[in-house]
């Protein structure tokens, strides 16, 4: 890469609104310098990763087509580059040539989930995106700053992560020992699930990137899935397993560093999972915000003084679907703590749930998975209406 061209985005990225650090990745590397940054990177790679993206490969398809480029392996390896490089390269660039969107999750969602007691081991089914190729953000962008000044601990702030996945007729080629570690079957079908945590640049362990748009860091891990009705924390166990196993990635970190990055692993799924699984029961709670849109049409109507303003308000937003309700007070917050008056019984609250709803009649009948709304028993003991008496006998 010619080295004033390297400095010239560089000066262009530093020069970007600090608030573009709270952006989820996706959405700073479609900023135009970052955008820039990582094709001149890519190289003579460019296509190749533009055709990867195309046809929504997976990292699997990545190596495998990957290993029968040696022009691509002699400039990455002359450049410091391995496949667990190429790898996050090709997840960043999926989404972005897809142009796959972006699932935020509301303010309200954590505490929602709370009430309704849902646990990790849920269906591997119910792990899958509506789309085969996006991002879910665990939080919203405007609260990044905020919630990185309370985290407590080493590990950095979760943004959210990818989620991409493909469908193929049989397994592909893996070592022995994979499949026995994984208990795969070679013959049968399987649904590939890459996932990668980004983590965000506000107050960052790494201080190259310490609020800089330019953060990258990203935490992988693949679940090769056959049974859709096995528990994902079973999936996830293998897999965690397996990867400490070998002689790259995971498996090279010492055994302190192995076990905090398994059990973060282990809490990023679990929250993943959980609105995964909202998201499969309550399709309507999704709500579209266009932005960018917006203020692309206000671009075209102003004049070149006002431009450069609006490029910038361009530069820290971004479209996304909400899920979930913006706002939620938990149940036990609802109710006034106190015992009740003899012969009244007190205000209480009853959890949501998920739970099975049978459709249709006779041998037609098919099951249907439904939330359950929370609910506050006596409610109307909390308002100032006349209190309905009952003898208990």
């Amino acid at each position: 890469m010619n080295s004033k061209k390297f400095a010239e985005i560089y000066r262009e990225i530093e020069g970007l609104s600090p608030d573009c650090a709270t952006l989820p990745l996706p959405r700073r590397f479609s900023l135009d310098p970052l955008n820039r940054l990582n094709e001149e990177i890519m190289g003579p790679a460019l296509g190749f990763f533009k055709d990867l993206a195309k046809r929504e490969a997976s990292t699997t398809d990545l190596a495998m087509e990957y290993s029968k480029r040696p022009d691509l392996q002699g400039y990455f390896m002359s450049r410091g580059m391995d496949l667990s490089s190429l790898r996050m390269m090709h997840i960043r660039a999926r989404h972005h040539y897809t142009k796959a969107p972006i699932f935020s999750v509301a303010p309200g969602l954590k505490n929602l989930l709370a009430d309704t007691g849902i646990k990790d081991n849920v269906p591997a089914k119910f792990l899958a995106a509506p789309f085969n190729t996006c991002y879910l953000e665990f939080d919203p962008a405007e609260d990044r700053r905020v919630l990185a000044m309370s985290k407590v601990g080493p590990l950095d702030l979760i943004e959210g992560c990818f989620i991409q996945e493909k469908r193929l007729e049989r397994l592909p080629s893996v070592s022995r020992n994979a499949r026995e570690m994984l208990e795969l079957d070679p013959l049968a079908p399987v649904r590939v699930l890459d996932i990668a945590f980004t983590s965000s640049p506000i107050n960052s362990s790494d201080i190259r990137v310490k609020n800089s748009p330019a953060g990258d860091k990203l935490d992988y891990i693949q679940l090769l899935i056959q049974d859709e009705s096995e528990p994902v924390t079973d999936l996830l166990e293998r897999a965690i397993k397996f990867a400490t196993t070998r002689s790259d990635g995971l498996g090279a970190l010492n055994p302190q560093a192995k076990e905090a990055f398994a059990n973060a692993l282990r809490e990023n799924l679990s929250r993943l999972t959980k609105v995964l699984f909202y998201m499969h029961v309550d399709r309507k709670a999704q709500v579209s915000q266009t932005p960018t849109k917006d203020l692309e049409e206000r671009l075209q109507a102003v004049g070149e003084k006002k431009k450069a303003k609006i490029e910038r308000m361009l530069n820290r937003t971004y479209d996304r679907i909400v899920v979930g309700p913006m706002e939620y007070t938990p149940l036990a917050d609802r109710i006034k703590q106190g015992s009740a008056l003899p012969g009244k019984r007190a205000p209480h609250y009853r959890s949501g749930y998920f739970g099975i709803r049978w459709k249709g009649t006779g041998q037609a009948k098919v099951p249907d998975l439904v939330r359950v709304k929370e609910s506050i028993i006596n409610e109307h003991l909390l308002s100032d209406r006349p209190e309905r008496e009952y003898e208990i006998r």
